[in-house]
């Protein structure tokens, strides 16, 4: 009896393990993919990621309700920002009914990954959450390669059109197109880029095993091929947002692992440093067209410097919203004017939301969708909870004993800041998948640490 329950307990983990290797798979392929497939088709590959979360929440209803089951920090939290994101919620359903559903999912929904990866990858499975990191880095191999490939053919080619078959030529810089590697547009792209650099880290940080013969052999190559594909996904993508968000969470994860293991990593991260940027003179020596449009991108402005152009922009997404919400009549001021209206793909299944397309209405920053999806309601919740996330984030950050899992957690707490703090959450699901997913990541490691700390007592 005892053993069949051992080996239920484990096949459910397998289950919920394979499901989160498909949610990534998905998320990195889904461009491709669609671009190969009838649009038919590519329109319920774009839905799969979706169906992978809700089939999530059947496992997480399960996996829950056993008492015996590891208590996660964040399990609580759908249940209370459910509750307290109701009023919006009610608000959305007299603009439009058929937005309730879609809002839960664009808000909600991805929440449950941040308890689906601790419920796939306990304390005693280590080495398959190590081997879940080392799959999920070397994707950046393939992505890098397909965008090296677009960066060569031509801008009518199938491979640099929509997943629709149409030109993107207007999305281009100084004539050169801004390739989108395996994804369906390029800022999906540059958001995988600011997770996997992250991912990258953390691989580092906690090898796998080199027990068969091919890793043995490839595993001492790895580090620099990786390194050397981020940095040419990164500007060859010609945004900023990989590029500067790379930068970014990398820098502040340095700063976190500095704080709490000086001594392990302050040597490593300079030498990290010294050859990046010996990397990245050879590849502009050796390959300027790799970064011949992100130069274009930030020469585009040539009444400021492109430093001045990059803080005008935050400043704007940050405090932009506050000079029109005053003008809002009381119950839009309070609750906004229906939530997702502003996210891809609403006006798809919402004629409400395709009249605001039509008045030309649009937002640019998270913050700008959120106070005009839910008022100052939901901008006082929606990134209330972000901020408690992080802050939680961080005192579990201070717990943490073992060097090499410190330094871990201290690049996934880099990325968990920067991305809650300025992620458009809410209106691009790719951005909440990856964001929550290295919340779970963050949990199940930390779950890991805690454990060492209870056998070594």
């Amino acid at each position: 009896m005892f053993r069949n329950k051992i080996v239920l307990e484990e096949k459910f983990r397998l289950n919920v393990e394979r499901l989160l290797y498909a949610l990534v798979f998905t998320m990195v392929f889904e461009g491709l993919i669609r671009k190969l497939l009838p649009s038919a088709v590519g329109l319920l590959i774009f839905f799969l990621k979706d169906i992978f979360c809700i089939t999530g929440l059947y496992f997480i209803t399960k996996a829950f309700a056993k008492p015996n089951v590891q208590r996660n920090p964040f399990f609580n939290l759908r249940k209370i920002f459910f509750f307290v994101f109701l009023p919006p919620l009610i608000v959305t359903n007299f603009y439009d009914p058929s937005l309730v559903l879609f809002a839960l999912k664009q808000y909600l929904l991805y929440m449950i990954l941040a308890l689906l990866v601790p419920l796939a990858f306990v304390p005693s499975k280590i080495e398959r959450f190590k081997k879940f990191f080392f799959f999920f880095s070397l994707t950046i191999i393939p992505t890098t390669l397909v965008a090296v490939l677009q960066n060569s053919l031509p801008a009518n080619h199938w491979l640099n059109q929509s997943v629709d078959g149409q030109s993107l030529e207007a999305f281009s810089a100084g004539g050169l197109l801004r390739v989108s590697s395996t994804f369906s547009f390029t800022g999906q792209y540059s958001w995988f880029l600011n997770v996997v650099c992250v991912i990258l880290a953390v691989s580092f940080c906690l090898p796998i095993k080199r027990d068969n013969i091919i890793i043995k052999k490839i595993a001492p190559l790895l580090p620099l091929v990786i390194s050397v594909c981020l940095a040419v996904g990164a500007f060859i993508t010609g945004g900023r947002t990989a590029v500067l968000g790379c930068g970014l969470v990398l820098f502040l994860g340095f700063v976190f692992a500095v704080i709490k293991a000086p001594q392990k990593i302050i040597t490593r991260g300079l030498i990290l440093m010294a050859v990046m940027g010996l990397s990245l003179t050879a590849l502009r020596i050796a390959k300027p067209e790799f970064f011949k449009v992100y130069d274009l991108r930030s020469e585009d402005k040539k009444d400021e410097t492109h430093t001045e152009e990059v803080e005008g922009r935050i400043l704007k997404d940050m405090f932009g919203w506050t000079v029109w919400i005053a003008e809002q009549d009381m119950i839009p001021f309070l609750f906004g004017n229906g939530l997702g209206v502003m996210s891809n793909g609403a006006e798809r299944i919402s004629s409400y939301a395709m009249s605001v397309r039509l008045q030309g209405i649009s937002t640019e920053s998270e913050i700008d969708s959120t106070a005009w999806e839910g008022g100052m309601y939901l901008v006082l919740i929606w990134f209330g909870m972000r901020i408690w996330v992080i802050i939680r984030c961080i005192g579990l950050w201070r717990q943490a004993r073992e060097t090499n899992n410190i330094i871990a957690l201290s690049f996934l707490l880099g990325y968990i800041t920067v991305i809650g703090l300025y992620g458009a959450l809410s209106r691009q699901p790719p951005i909440a998948i990856w964001w929550w997913l290295s919340i779970g990541c963050f949990v199940a490691l930390y779950n890991y640490d805690k454990n060492i700390q209870n056998i070594k007592v």
